[in-house]
């Protein structure tokens, strides 16, 4: 569904950065927004050392199984608890974030009987990487998947519960059915809007625009409508479909609420809940309301209500 453009105004940009104006050159301009747009911010936590990077934070439940796959972008780290027999369900997160961050997810779904894996995306955590991207998140993610094995529930936030929508569509075109569960918390409805928003703050023109989706397309391997959430539901759609719940918290200031509007319109048979108002963009994950409110709708065939 086209929402109304985000008009709020983008923050300044940092002192070593110039517009992209200054750039003579459309192609060097194209360059250096690519390397901005694909490169995470200065908060993700990265983990180099060889002999932390199987560690999980005490917060997490104990025996976790530490597991590296090689993706495009190099090792992608990943981690799982449970018994094999259990549904799978694997939580990706978003930009700048970390598999660390489902703490209180995987522990419930502990004990709810379910095999949990959360993984660190390329460019984040313990995986390697310079540059990160929404294909990139997708393909890491089903190549944590290809040994992971069948998973009975997806669950991303913030750019994770797009990449996830896009990991739905490829194991529909690749025949693999059926197709999973997929929770999305905090998410925008499309990477059109985000894009729109970078594009605003870094001053590209027109012709830097198109050459920015040209280059992201080649490094990526992959054509920018084919990200739209009604490309991907219609893809899904075609496998039989896969159900959807779209959460959202009321005081999102990173992602507004709007965006779950959009989701819910593109995806048929989308549900939404909205988070109290005080769990923002981030602490949502730490809600025990948004995570009972998950679970119900990993594990009851009755779709969730809509608030």
């Amino acid at each position: 569904m086209p929402l109304p453009p985000d008009t709020r105004p983008p923050a300044p940009l940092p002192a070593e950065q110039q517009p992209l104006t200054a750039w003579p050159d459309v192609h060097q301009a194209a360059a250096e927004a690519v390397r901005r747009f694909t490169t995470p911010p200065p908060i993700t936590r990265r983990i180099t050392d060889p002999a932390v990077r199987p560690v999980m934070p005490k917060s997490m439940p104990p025996d976790a199984a530490h597991h590296d796959v090689v993706g495009s972008e190099g090792r992608v780290a990943f981690w799982s608890w449970g018994e094999e027999a259990w549904p799978l369900v694997v939580c990706l997160h978003g930009w700048g974030g970390r598999g660390t961050q489902w703490s209180l997810f995987v522990h419930a779904l502990l004990e709810t009987q379910h095999r949990v894996v959360v993984l660190d995306a390329p460019a984040h955590g313990a995986s390697d990487g310079e540059r990160a991207s929404m294909p990139g998140f997708r393909n890491a993610l089903l190549r944590v998947l290809d040994v992971a094995g069948a998973p009975h529930a997806l669950v991303g936030h913030s750019l994770g519960g797009l990449a996830i929508l896009a990991a739905i569509a490829s194991r529909a075109g690749a025949g693999l059915a059926p197709l999973p569960r997929a929770v999305s918390i905090g998410a925008p409805s499309s990477v059109d809007r985000p894009f729109a928003r970078f594009l605003t703050r870094h001053q590209a023109n027109a012709d830097v625009h198109h050459a920015i989706i040209a280059q992201l397309e080649k490094r990526w391997h992959f054509r920018w409508p084919d990200l739209e959430t009604v490309a991907l539901a219609t893809q899904a759609g075609a496998a039989g479909g896969a159900p959807l719940l779209v959460v959202h918290a009321e005081d999102d200031e990173q992602v507004p609420v709007i965006e779950s509007e959009g989701l819910v319109t593109d995806w048929p048979g989308a549900v939404r809940w909205i988070a109290p108002h005080g769990t923002g963009h981030v602490k949502i994950l730490r809600s025990p309301e948004v995570v009972q409110r998950v679970l119900h709708f990993i594990t009851d065939d009755v779709p969730a209500a809509v608030r």
